[in-house]
Formats: structure tokens, C-alpha cells, sequence
């Protein structure tokens, strides 16, 4: 079974600290759960401030709004998957 850490985010500096400083390895079988807000979720996606650090998680699955908002995340064999709208204008 995967290892699954939760966190609840109440700043970029928690995820920015665990992400870099975690002592558990980022093997196949690590996955980051984060149960966030819908701006944070937001800002997780491709090309928006946390994506640089969410990519280095092997995997990852984010949630928002009672679970209604998603983002789910695999490095290999690459898999993304967001039931949110992506503006790639926005936030760049």
C-alpha cells in the first residue's frame, strides 16, 4: 500500500517546506494527499505557482470544496486529470 501523507495548506511556504525538506523518500510508492482551499487548488495546476513543486511528487491527488474540486497527478507513466477549468493566461 502507498504511503499517503495529508496536510491541510494554510500557506505556499507548507507545501513549498514539506515538498523539499520531507524526510520520507519520493519513490514510486509516495503520495501526497492535500485537502486545500479553491484558490490553492488552483494555483496546483500546470504552469501555476505550486505545479513546480507538486511535479516532483511521484504522485499526488488534490481536493477542494468537499472533495467536489480535483486534480490528480501521476510523474510515470505521466497522468493529469482536473475537473477544474485551466486558463493558461491566468496566473502566469
Amino acid at each position: 500500500m502507498a504511503f499517503m501523507q495529508v496536510l491541510h495548506l494554510a500557506s505556499p511556504a507548507w507545501l513549498t517546506y514539506y515538498l523539499l525538506f520531507s524526510p520520507t523518500p519520493h519513490d514510486d510508492q509516495f503520495r501526497l494527499h492535500l485537502e486545500c482551499s479553491a484558490q490553492a487548488l488552483d494555483d496546483c495546476l500546470q504552469v501555476r505557482p505550486y505545479w513546480l513543486f507538486l511535479q516532483q511528487a511521484p504522485r499526488f491527488v488534490a481536493y477542494a470544496n468537499k472533495q467536489n474540486m480535483c486534480l490528480q497527478f501521476i510523474k510515470r507513466p505521466f497522468s493529469y486529470e482536473t475537473n477544474l477549468v485551466e486558463d493558461i493566461n491566468c496566473h502566469m
